[in-house]
């Protein structure tokens, strides 16, 4: 089975973009990873997206929403049919944007209970047109919708998910920028766990209080600071010596401990035997 890695929407693009997939672009099951929401229209075939603890499965009848982060995306035709989509990206600024704009209701009172990274609707009358005119401004070097026009198809669209689903739409998007905001710290946590960073350093990069970072922490890693920084360290300093690459005097440092002697402990410690021995 062909398995191709698709980044979609990075940083640099832009934060509305409507782009054509059909079946040449999804042949095979994609790994995809998704830095934007995404609205998509199926239009022909059908569609079986995997993330981490559930499944969904649609056909041309029906369109998903789906949240940031990772999946699975197969897409087929049927028979004689070939398999075509129209995908709807938007930025987490964006959708935060539409729902304090959307109000009164603070977001803050709605608890999110929409466990899923995605959320199914129909392909009523009114979706089937607001979909027809998106495919007429396919991503094409000769037609593309201005900004400000897709900005008033994305309120458009939005607009009528939350007035036809209500409550049961909102908590999914309300799921989907929490689970969002929760990408975001472990980006951060991950990209440092090396670093002879300390946690009240982390929490600042963060833009968290040192509690707030501390449960946090908690919530996302099921453990706390202290404890999972000085696990990841271990473990590096483990593999790198088991490698051959680095001895135990060069390790230390580059796995955030501040001493050998303070290293050379915890690592007996853990492993039960000196960095020494793990060569």
């Amino acid at each position: 089975m062909q398995k191709t890695t698709v980044t979609v929407l990075g940083e640099e693009t832009k934060s509305l973009q409507v782009v054509e997939v059909d079946l040449e672009g999804m042949l095979g099951r994609n790994k995809v990873v998704l830095e934007h929401f995404v609205i998509s229209f199926l239009l022909k075939g059908h569609k079986e997206m995997n993330f981490a603890d559930s499944e969904v499965w649609i056909d041309s009848t029906q369109a998903l929403v789906i949240a940031q982060g990772n999946c699975l995306v197969t897409g087929r035709g049927r028979g004689s049919e070939d398999y075509n989509s129209i995908l709807f990206f938007f930025s987490r600024q964006r959708l935060t944007d539409f729902l304090v704009k959307r109000g009164p209701r603070p977001l803050n009172t709605l608890k999110p209970d929409c466990p899923k990274p995605w959320f199914v609707f129909e392909q009523d009358e009114f979706i089937k047109m607001f979909v027809s005119s998106l495919s007429m401004h396919k991503t094409t070097v000769n037609a593309k919708l201005s900004e400000s026009m897709l900005a008033l198809k994305f309120e458009e669209v939005m607009t009528y998910l939350l007035d036809q689903y209500g409550d049961a739409f909102l908590s999914f998007l309300c799921q989907g920028l929490k689970n969002g905001e929760n990408l975001s710290f472990k980006q951060t946590v991950e990209a440092n766990k090396y670093n002879n960073l300390s946690v009240s350093e982390l929490a600042f990069l963060c833009n968290m209080s040192l509690s707030t970072f501390k449960r946090h922490f908690v919530e996302i890693f099921n453990d706390t600071p202290g404890n999972w920084f000085k696990q990841q360290r271990l473990e590096r300093a483990k593999s790198l010596l088991e490698s051959g690459a680095s001895k135990p005097s060069q390790i230390f440092t580059a796995t955030g401990y501040k001493n050998h002697a303070h290293f050379s402990t915890a690592f007996k410690t853990k492993f039960g035997k000196a960095p020494s021995q793990s060569m």
